[in-house]
């Protein structure tokens, strides 16, 4: 029911600032490439994609329970799990015989996020 919510302040100000920094991210980024120099002559426009990953992180280690839908994280971490693999493939070709650790970590890191926003 509606009373049974629990809505802590630490969990609407992670919430807040997750979103915040995720459309100042969106909207400066666009800003940034319509118009080159804009935005990232001042201050670097992944500052608020460093922001927006660390407050999810912790927006999401504040989740009671996961067990509305488990079988989709496990889907959504081997999709992203896939995509890593490949993006480090395409762009590691110049690191030769590290390619190969490159692709391992970068098939490795989404499971790492999900298990520490999980768990911690």
């Amino acid at each position: 029911m509606f009373f049974h919510k629990r809505n802590f302040a630490i969990e609407r100000l992670v919430r807040t600032l997750f979103f915040t920094s995720l459309v100042s991210y969106i909207v400066f980024w666009i800003l940034d490439a319509l118009r080159p120099g804009f935005v990232s002559r001042y201050l670097s426009v992944h500052l608020f994609l460093l922001v927006g990953i660390f407050s999810g992180a912790l927006w999401g280690s504040k989740v009671d329970s996961f067990k509305e839908r488990p079988w989709f994280s496990y889907i959504l971490c081997g999709f992203f799990s896939f995509l890593a693999g490949i993006l480090c493939w395409v762009v590691g070709e110049d690191v030769g015989m590290l390619r190969v650790w490159f692709v391992l970590f970068g098939f490795l890191t989404p499971w790492i996020f999900y298990l520490l926003i999980r768990y911690v």
